[in-house]
């Protein structure tokens, strides 16, 4: 009987460490183990809904994350979007526009660079860019 149970409990682990080497948590060639992101970019418009506790983020998405043990940073976009450094910290960058914000061609290049970047995006709502002829492929690039 205690071999079964130890063939049952080498079975548990080697299923678990195959989940969370899929998931990034083990490195697979070290079997070491690397830390998680939890920080979740959140972009609002503060020219459309104020400040980060009127969005819609913070109303309809930020408990469900902090729940699954995220934790949600908030910008504006109309004070810049983050540098190339500062964003490979977070974990993935979730919106939630109410239409297209200001400067919406520099936030197109910068959402682009970060999805090239295997960066997880969120986009609820309005993609926050007025699709035209002049920026449709790089919109259709974004939203693939």
């Amino acid at each position: 009987m205690a071999i079964s149970i130890r063939l049952c409990a080498r079975l548990l682990a080697t299923g678990l460490l195959g989940l969370f080497a899929g998931c990034g948590v083990l490195s697979a060639a070290t079997q070491e183990p690397s830390p998680v992101k939890r920080e979740i970019l959140a972009l609002y418009d503060g020219a459309q809904e104020g400040s980060a506790e009127l969005s819609r983020i913070h109303r309809f998405a930020e408990l469900p994350l902090n729940h699954l043990g995220f934790i949600v940073k908030f910008r504006d976009v109309g004070k810049g979007l983050p540098s190339l450094a500062e964003r490979e910290g977070y974990r993935g960058v979730i919106t939630w526009f109410a239409g297209a914000i200001a400067n919406s061609d520099a936030y197109l290049a910068w959402a682009n660079q970060g999805s090239r970047q295997n960066l997880r995006y969120v986009i609820l709502g309005h993609i926050g860019v007025a699709p035209d002829t002049a920026n449709l492929l790089v919109v259709n690039r974004l939203l693939s």
